[in-house]
């Protein structure tokens, strides 16, 4: 997108229970079906910037007979 984009910083939420930073995007849930796929979901973002998300999902090649 070509938004102001954000500080990750800010979205970190240091009151979990295992005393490790959680993001609270609403994305883990879409990481978490890309990696049942083998893929992967990368999250680039700069304040005053943008944000820019990667998703990458393996396609199985099957030559033609």
């Amino acid at each position: 997108d070509d938004g102001v984009g954000f500080n990750v910083e800010d979205l970190r939420d240091r009151s979990g229970s295992d005393g490790q930073a959680k993001l609270r995007l609403g994305l883990s849930g879409i990481r978490e079906r890309l990696s049942l796929l083998g893929g992967t979901l990368t999250l680039e973002s700069s304040p005053d910037v943008g944000t820019t998300l990667f998703v990458t999902i393996p396609v199985p090649h099957h030559p033609e007979p």
